[in-house]
């Protein structure tokens, strides 16, 4: 009876154990999967591309228009590991921003030839495009995007 007893209790102690394991992995992807669309920001992302225009020319400060899509990986990507670091944030701070959904406004997307999201473009504060990168690029070639593009865009 007693060698059942340890054998059930092995057999209980195993099965819990990977209880557990199951259990942190679950919490560990709800974070991760959790936080898809972005991480935590200080820059405000207009969603009317007409008022941040407006607010583009009010102020002349350079217009950076994301277009993405919330079902687009790389979107997702860009918001979790670039938009989401300091130094991006910092680098953001000199510009008015504007994400666009370039699927459901897609007179927008072909008004600036955007064929595939993530894209972006940084306008003048009256219009005219400044600068263009299309796809996923790491922090040090975003911030390099935007100092470059940036400065031609201001007044």
């Amino acid at each position: 009876m007693a060698e059942i007893t340890a054998q059930h209790t092995r057999r209980r102690l195993r099965t819990g154990g990977n209880q557990w394991l199951w259990l942190v992995v679950l919490a560990a992807a709800v974070v991760y999967f959790g936080s898809f669309r972005g991480g935590s920001f200080s820059t405000e992302w207009a969603t009317d591309f007409d008022a941040a225009r407006q607010a583009a020319a009010e102020t002349g400060r350079p217009l950076l228009v994301e277009f993405s899509s919330a079902s687009c990986p790389y979107c997702v990507r860009m918001d979790r590991e670039v938009l989401s670091h300091p130094d991006v944030q910092t680098a953001l701070e000199s510009l008015q921003t504007v994400r666009v959904d370039a699927w459901k406004d897609e007179a927008l997307a072909s008004r600036f030839a955007v064929q595939g999201v993530p894209a972006y473009v940084i306008l003048t504060p009256d219009g005219e495009v400044a600068g263009r990168l299309d796809g996923f690029h790491p922090v040090e070639r975003f911030i390099t995007f935007l100092r470059c593009a940036g400065p031609r865009a201001a007044p």
